[in-house]
């Protein structure tokens, strides 16, 4: 008896069982979610700060501002899947991250790790960045690299308020 192998025209319903199972077991959180189509890399940094933006700032204001902060400054976008990284130099080895993101906290976890290799491997021996939300905590104790955590203040829109301060070492990781 011939066996007919699991790709085969003559099993179209396989793929079809496959994409319902998957489906199944992301509802119920067994399997990771899938991959969302990547957006542009202003649209993701809008969308992560057009909530919280003051009355008034509208996305081409903001647009223009951060295109005048990139002709000033020593300034990079990263972009892994749905998350932006804003790369800052402050000095040699090191650099500051922001973070703005379309992707739920488990694929954000893996793009800190991603990300922190990738600045490792071009001569980065220093991360650091800092979080207003109390949230950021999770993601920096569970990238399984030495992290130090601790908390000052930042401008934000305008005016100082609580922040988060992480530093990561690169080198201390290897």
């Amino acid at each position: 008896m011939a066996r007919v192998p699991e790709t085969s025209a003559l099993r179209p319903e396989r793929k079809a069982d496959m994409d319902v199972l998957g489906t199944l077991r992301r509802e119920r959180g067994e399997a990771p979610p899938v991959e969302q189509k990547e957006k542009p890399a202003m649209d993701i940094v809008w969308a992560s700060v057009a909530p919280k933006a003051p009355p008034g700032v509208t996305r081409e204001k903001f647009e223009i501002a951060l295109a005048q902060q990139f002709q000033r400054g020593p300034y990079k976008f990263l972009q892994m899947g749905n998350t932006v990284f804003l790369m800052t130099a402050l000095g040699p080895g090191e650099i500051e991250f922001v973070t703005f993101t379309q992707e739920p906290l488990p694929t954000l976890i893996r793009r800190y790790k991603e990300a922190a290799e990738y600045v490792r491997k071009i001569g980065v021996r220093k991360v650091r960045a800092w979080a207003f939300h109390p949230g950021m905590l999770r993601i920096a104790k569970n990238i399984g690299l030495p992290v130090k955590i601790g908390q000052g203040e930042k401008m934000r829109f305008g005016r100082m308020v609580p922040a988060f301060t992480f530093e990561i070492d690169l080198g201390a990781a290897q």
